[in-house]
């Protein structure tokens, strides 16, 4: 289990300029070591300044995550898959977590096969992008088809740079817009009670930040656009 410091980094470029930053953290595990290792002021499935759940993630019903993982691989064509899982995202604290996205990094060997993007947004659905061969990949572009902002259309394409777990980039371009984020992680090997301290409030904090800026943009006489309905398949790749 590692703890990462953060800074989240997003830039609107059209048809409003828009941009805003923010520090925070994240941490990330090996699915198979899940349940182990005791850390102070951390817990697995049960409360604490930091802890995890299994069912913030996959089918939400605190059922085995490797499974369904893997399980959505298949779907996705990566069949048999029997290697390892590492998990980026951010935990509770206090009890409490909204997760934008999450990353799930699956390893058969030394190779990272697949990156699973679980996105959620602030109506309670989800949706999984699989970006195949990251390294690979890194210019491969694959349509949009969640609804996330009212500030963007439900179309366009996502460019993904998810070649190293430190370092996140997702581009997004439509007719209506253009739009960069970024996820830059620095390891954190000190004390979690003083990093609780720092952040005491971060993951209710991503909220109240995605309202603000709704309402900057909207200031601003951004178009705003319905909410459709969630796409039909609960994952999509390229």
């Amino acid at each position: 289990m590692q703890f990462y410091k953060s800074e989240i980094y997003h830039k609107r470029w059209s048809p409003q300029e828009h941009t805003f930053s923010y520090r925070g953290l994240y941490f990330s595990f090996w699915l198979d070591e899940e349940g182990k290792g005791a850390l102070p002021f951390f817990s697995w499935e049960g409360f604490n300044l930091f802890s995890f759940y299994r069912k913030d993630h996959g089918n939400r019903d605190g059922s085995s995550l490797y499974e369904w993982a893997s399980s959505l691989l298949g779907e996705a064509g990566i069949e048999s898959f029997s290697g390892r899982i590492k998990l980026v995202t951010m935990p509770r604290l206090l009890g409490y977590v909204f997760n934008p996205v999450s990353f799930w990094y699956c390893y058969e060997g030394d190779e990272c096969l697949a990156v699973i993007c679980e996105v959620n947004n602030t109506f309670g659905e989800s949706h999984n992008y699989i970006v195949k061969n990251p390294q690979e990949n890194k210019d491969t572009t694959m349509e949009k088809v969640f609804h996330v902002s009212p500030f963007y259309p439900n179309k366009g394409t996502y460019q993904f740079n998810l070649a190293e777990s430190d370092f996140i980039g997702i581009r997004y371009e439509s007719d209506q817009g253009k739009f960069f984020a970024s996820l830059k992680g620095y390891e954190y090997n000190d004390s979690l009670l003083a990093l609780f301290f720092k952040n005491p409030f971060f993951t209710m904090f991503v909220v109240w930040a995605i309202h603000y800026q709704a309402l900057r943009l909207y200031m601003k006489k951004a178009k705003f656009f319905k909410k459709p309905r969630p796409p039909a398949n609960h994952w999509s790749t390229y």
